[in-house]
């Protein structure tokens, strides 16, 4: 009996696979020997659910300890689009279990039990400070620039909570300006054959504030991305979802 850990990115449908083409690539394979248990396999700790399993399912159960790579990239779905049908392209990972002589052998569908599962990305427990940067423009026919600088008060934030936003401006020119707008992009790096770039707006929202020439302005906003208002659009790097369930936007990769 093995066990396999396998982390792979589909970039296709499955109705467009031909002449043997799948549109798959495994970029993560594990395999471990559960029966009989071969002396090299990882003998950790059982966990209380294994003992419990165990418990109840006698001696023919056997506990086996499977250890992702520090690497491995999370589990991520790419919005479909409207008239997509079939499995989404994205970042899976996949538990099976199989009877086999050896790992060459053709397995069965019936001779295996395949789990999906999902890899999030945590937090760190003490985050750091919040990020900062500031830009100079300078206008035609102006003397001095015009000095900008935005920052957060913190480096994480989560799914669903809104983001305060804080901007300072130095108006050292001679222009009034009316309007201030906020957008929040989500930058997805694919790495296939080569690495793409795909960059998407998730938010939006112009503020009306008035700073007039040779003036300083200051002040806090909040907005707050949500996948409920980017459900069409297509190639948004979603968080890796079991079955149909709703998700969120893909956590950034820490």
């Amino acid at each position: 009996v093995f066990v396999t850990l396998t982390c792979a990115f589909r970039y296709g449908h499955d109705d467009l696979d031909v002449i043997g083409l799948t549109f798959r690539k495994d970029l993560y394979v594990q395999v471990q020997q559960v029966f009989p248990p071969e002396s090299t396999s990882p003998q950790g700790p059982l966990t209380i659910l294994q003992e419990r399993l165990l418990q109840k399912l006698g001696d023919n159960a056997h506990p086996f300890t499977l250890q992702m790579a520090v690497n491995l990239p999370c589990s991520v779905t790419l919005q479909p689009g409207p008239e997509d049908a079939g499995k989404a392209c994205g970042i899976d990972f996949e538990v099976k279990s199989f009877c086999a002589e050896n790992l060459e052998e053709k397995i069965s569908k019936r001779d295996s039990v395949r789990l999906v599962v999902r890899k999030i990305q945590f937090a760190p427990p003490e985050p750091g400070p919040g990020p900062c940067a500031e830009t100079t423009h300078r206008f035609l026919l102006s003397a001095q620039p015009l000095q900008l600088q935005a920052w957060m008060d913190r480096e994480v934030h989560y799914h669903g909570k809104p983001i305060s936003v804080n901007v300072s401006i130095n108006n050292s020119t001679n222009k009034l300006i009316k309007k201030i707008k906020i957008s929040v992009d989500q930058i997805t790096d694919v790495v296939l054959y080569s690495l793409d770039k795909y960059t998407k707006t998730v938010f939006i929202q112009e503020f009306t504030e008035t700073i007039a020439a040779n003036s300083s302005f200051s002040k806090s906003f909040t907005v707050t991305p949500l996948l409920a208002a980017n459900c069409q659009k297509q190639g948004l790097a979603l968080d890796g979802k079991l079955k149909h369930g709703d998700t969120n936007l893909a956590s950034s990769t820490m």
